[in-house]
């Protein structure tokens, strides 16, 4: 669905198109090859890139290489009992993300290394100890450094050491910051976080060519920020309630059909 409005706004607006690809880094847009590739989930499997049509789509196509990998990650990571080792996994894994990041930005390097590490992050939540640092503490130092990292220049990578700390913190958390993620607001920001995520950039990017013609931001950006993200927020309000949700509860349908049939089959058998 996001595609199919990405198409049909870029063949309305030719010069949007033409802006895009003045862009460095983004002289190939909206090329039918990146299309296919898009539209099919391998423009970040490591295939020769062909051009952006939706930027948050990379994940997407690296997230297929962590889902088929995820039952052996889930295994290997049950076995381990031992809350240092999870974090001597979480760290190390971390690392070598750090390390390929200042070399290259293959999406689905990212993926292999970030991926296993969150699982080992989750066991080692799993395992946990009472007793052990503030979880108000971690997620604080964690937010801090996640900040700071995106701050100075040259720094950004880092900022994946900071992020874990956060969400194992939040996770840890039963005070303050737990109670604000609890708030209606939150939860159903939540609800429409994946619509938000593959819509943003492209209303962001639409919204900038438009608004200022395409140049940076000049007058009150702070308002035009809060008014852009305001109008991505609405349009994934929508995507969620006419697409995501009936296609969640077709899913569920077709699934349980499926499933039904086969353990009828079986009971016959």
């Amino acid at each position: 669905m996001i595609m199919a409005m990405i198409a049909i706004t870029i063949m309305m607006l030719p010069e949007y198109v033409a802006w895009v690809r003045t862009i460095p880094g983004f002289s190939d847009a909206y090329s039918l090859q990146g299309f296919i590739q898009t539209a099919t989930l391998t423009n970040r499997i490591g295939l020769p890139f062909s051009g952006e049509w939706n930027g948050p789509s990379w994940s997407l196509s690296a997230e297929m290489v962590g889902y088929a990998a995820f039952p052996a990650i889930v295994v290997f990571a049950g076995k381990i009992d031992n809350k240092i080792n999870c974090m001597i996994g979480v760290v190390t894994l971390l690392l070598l993300y750090t390390m390929v990041r200042y070399h290259s930005d293959v999406g689905v390097l990212r993926m292999i290394l970030t991926f296993p590490a969150g699982v080992l992050l989750g066991r080692m939540f799993l395992i946990r100890e009472s007793g052990s640092v503030s979880a108000d503490v971690i997620a604080f130092l964690g937010l801090a450094g996640f900040l700071v990292a995106l701050s100075v220049a040259g720094l950004a990578p880092l900022s994946v050491f900071g992020s874990a700390a956060l969400i194992y913190g939040l996770a840890l958390s039963m005070g303050r910051a737990a109670a604000i993620f609890k708030t209606k607001a939150m939860v159903y920001l939540g609800r429409i976080s994946f619509s938000l995520y593959l819509s943003h950039h492209f209303v962001f990017m639409l919204a900038t060519w438009w608004i200022w013609d395409g140049g940076a931001p000049t007058a009150h950006p702070l308002p035009s920020l809060l008014a852009m993200s305001g109008g991505a927020i609405m349009i994934a309000h929508i995507l969620y309630r006419l697409v995501e949700k009936p296609s969640h509860s077709f899913g569920r349908t077709v699934s349980d059909r499926l499933f039904l049939n086969r353990a009828l089959n079986i009971a016959q058998a």
